[in-house]
This record gives C-alpha cells, structure tokens and sequence, in this order.
C-alpha cells in the first residue's frame, strides 16, 4: 500500500492520472525495445560491412598474387604493386610534397569503372567533361589526411619516379556512402606515376 501511495503522489505531482501513467510507462517500455532493436540492427550492419571487408581483403590479394614478376607491398590494409620502378633515394615520408597522375577505378577482379583521373586523354574518352586545368598533376603533403586513407597509407614509402597500383577495400576508401559514380562499399585500384617528390 506504501508503494502505491507512492506512485500515485508522483504521478500526482507531474499531473498524471493512473491510467495515464500506466500508458506512458508502456510507450516508454515500447520505446526501450525500438531503441534496442535499432542498436541490435546496428551492430548487424556492421558485422555485415566487417565479413564484406575480408572479402575484398581477399580479392584484393588473389588480384596481387598474379603479380609473380612485380613488387607486391602490403602496408596497414594497402596493396601497393609495383609496375615501374622509382629512384629509391627519394622515398615518400609524411610531410613531403608530392606530385603525381593517377587514374582512379573501382575495383573488380582489377581496374574496372574508371571513376576519375587527372590524365586528359583518359577524363576525355570516359566523358567526364571537367575543365582543362583539372588535368594537372595533383599535389599534396603525404600523410596529413588530404586524401583517401587508403591513398596516403599506399603512398607512404613510393619512390620518386615509381608507378604502381594501390588496391584498398572500402574501409579506407570511401566506406559504406556513395559517393558521385562510386557505389557504397566499393573497393577501390588507383594507377599511380609519382613525378616528384620534394622533402619537407
């Protein structure tokens, strides 16, 4: 009875009635289930999004196992191959100045949809229509977050001169959006020629 009365008092006091507050302790018990379900189908999502990333990981690394005659690096999640050989004197280190053409696909068994570059004759023939000063080399400061993940870790450690082939899963590309021409959760293969690098 000492119970009831206590209940009643507070629901008194918010200017509830009874059968009120029996109703809003259902819509908030209602409520506790919906936010449940939702962190339940969260964590499904991502465990979805993991058990997909292993499997790029993996097609990633049968794609680079056909590179028998080629340097095949593997840092932090980045398959580097290399095509052609740089000055290894010059080694790209966070904070340098790079510049470098690169041609940008999604990946799929190898280079699939070209999605973009910096090479006029390749920007031309996939219709991509920017302007001529898009097709510059690109410059930029290794390892200060100003490209993709998977860019600044694959390029940490190319030589001036070198030409090779990044290959990341989605996880450090651009991950589970979708972004212009690039479906959500696409693995990516970026062609590199790095032209200069300048130290810091």
């Amino acid at each position: 009875m000492k119970g009831h009365w206590k209940e009643v008092s507070k629901n008194a006091c918010l200017g509830i009635s009874e059968s009120a507050g029996k109703k809003m302790n259902i819509i908030m018990y209602r409520f506790q289930w919906i936010v449940l379900l939702l962190l339940a189908a969260g964590s499904c999502s991502k465990q979805e999004f993991d058990t997909l990333m292993v499997k790029q990981d993996s097609d990633i690394e049968r794609y680079a196992d056909t590179f028998a005659d080629s340097l095949v690096t593997v840092t932090s999640g980045v398959w580097r191959i290399t095509k052609e050989k740089g000055n290894a004197d010059v080694v790209v280190a966070r904070g340098d100045s790079i510049v470098f053409n690169y041609k940008a696909h999604i990946f799929s068994s190898g280079p699939g949809q070209l999605f973009d570059t910096n090479i006029f004759e390749d920007g031309v023939a996939a219709g991509f229509g920017h302007e001529l000063h898009y097709y510059s080399p690109r410059k930029s400061l290794a390892g200060r977050g100003h490209l993709l993940e998977g860019l600044e870790r694959g390029l940490s450690g190319a030589s001036k001169g070198e030409r090779f082939y990044l290959i990341f899963s989605a996880r450090y590309g651009f991950g589970s959006v979708q972004t212009a021409m690039v479906p959500k959760n696409s693995p990516l293969i970026y062609e590199v020629w790095i032209m200069d690098v300048k130290k810091n």
